[in-house]
This record gives C-alpha cells, sequence and structure tokens, in this order.
C-alpha cells in the first residue's frame, strides 16, 4: 500500500476518480438519509444507524426468502437483544412488520416486513440504480483497467518471455542467417 502522500498524489487519475466516487457515494447516502423523511417508515428507520441496518436487515432476508427471527438479527448485527426487541415492538405496532410462528420450534417467531417496509427498500434501490450504479460502475471500469493493465505489464516483467530475451535474439538471428545462408562460414561450432 502507500507510504508517503506523495506516492498517493502520483497514482493514476482513473484510481483517484474511483476513491473520488466512493467518497461521492458514501456523501450522496448520508444525504438521502438525513433528507428522506417523507414518510413515517423511513423517519425511523433513518433516524439511527441501527434502526436503518435493521429496516435492511429485514428487507435482505424478505428479497432472499430467509427465515430470521430477533436473535440472529441481534447476533449478525452485533447489537443487544432488547434492542432488537424494542424495533420489532416499534414496528409492529407501526404495521411494518408481521411476526409469523415457526411450526418447526416452539415459540420462535420469524419476522417479516410488509408491504410499506418492502416498498420503502425498493424505492431505495431504484434510486441507487439511477444515481450510484453508473457514476460508479463507469469509474470503476476505469479504475479496473488501469490496475488490470499494471498488473499485465507486471506480469509479462516476471514472466520468462524467450523470444524477448537477448541470449534468444541472438539464436534467433544465428538460426535465420544460417536458413538464409547456409554457407560454412556462418554456421556456429558449438564448443565442448
Amino acid at each position: 500500500m502507500f507510504t508517503t502522500i506523495q506516492e498517493i498524489d502520483a497514482m493514476p487519475i482513473e484510481q483517484k476518480t474511483w476513491y473520488g466516487c466512493i467518497g461521492n457515494m458514501i456523501m450522496k447516502y448520508y444525504q438521502i438519509r438525513k433528507n428522506r423523511t417523507n414518510t413515517k417508515i423511513t423517519r425511523y428507520s433513518n433516524s439511527t444507524d441501527d434502526k436503518k441496518a435493521f429496516h435492511n436487515w429485514l428487507t435482505n432476508a424478505y428479497f432472499t426468502n430467509r427465515n430470521i427471527t430477533a436473535s440472529m438479527i441481534a447476533i449478525e448485527m452485533n447489537v443487544s437483544r432488547k434492542a432488537v426487541d424494542q424495533w420489532v415492538k416499534d414496528w409492529e405496532a407501526e404495521g411494518w412488520l408481521q411476526k409469523i410462528p415457526a411450526t418447526d420450534q416452539g415459540n420462535k417467531f420469524y419476522l417479516r416486513p410488509t408491504f410499506e417496509a418492502v416498498m420503502t427498500s425498493i424505492e431505495f434501490f431504484d434510486w441507487h440504480e439511477e444515481v450510484i450504479s453508473p457514476v460508479v460502475a463507469d469509474a470503476r471500469t476505469a479504475y479496473h483497467h488501469v490496475r488490470d493493465k499494471k498488473l499485465a505489464k507486471t506480469m509479462k516483467a516476471i514472466t520468462f518471455q524467450p523470444m524477448e530475451t537477448a541470449n534468444m535474439k541472438g539464436i534467433e538471428e544465428c538460426t535465420t542467417n544460417f536458413i538464409i545462408n547456409p554457407n560454412k562460414q556462418n554456421r556456429k561450432v558449438a564448443k565442448g
């Protein structure tokens, strides 16, 4: 990685653009969280990072057909079970969440977001696709092209290229001369 600011200054423009795009994306996420307050669910979910993550965990479970419990969310988010239970209670009271009994295990409940919660996520995903994806995709392509080109040059430098070494060029010239003018004086005698 980098050890001085001068090395960072000298990085290719494509790499700087890529890093700038990532920063821009993070800033746009911040802005949309602050500005997306038109519904009660977006105000609630965008009020803290953990509540936003809880919303994401639920909608991800929905889209991936994953049965998820409050315990699983607490473990995966690395938050207290008490906090998750409070969010579940809040969401259930607002009608954003259904608790579905797990038929296979006692009093366990799977959490499932309702239509409003899922649609809020879909609106965000659509915004991401329209605003973020095109900018990031172009910058990523340019950056990876430069990175891959550098990698190819490095691989070429460390790979044995027999036709590009001085020794092989000499052998190649000698062989060509022998084929074109096969008289005895162009032949090299092996020392042994």
